[in-house]
């Protein structure tokens, strides 16, 4: 997902599906880091009815 946005030019970075219902923090943490590795922007986490 990094990679893409990287490319794409894209501002920021919401995920918005990810195994689970609620993801556990270590899950949060890997995936961010996976990201992070490529995209440099912010990166969000949705929960149940957030809006972006």
């Amino acid at each position: 997902m990094g990679v893409l946005a990287e490319r794409a030019g894209v501002r920021a970075v919401a995920v918005t599906h990810f195994g689970g219902n609620t993801p556990d923090p270590a899950q949060v943490t890997r995936l961010t880091a996976e990201i992070d590795a490529q995209y440099k922007g912010p990166v969000t986490f949705a929960n149940d009815l957030d809006r972006f």
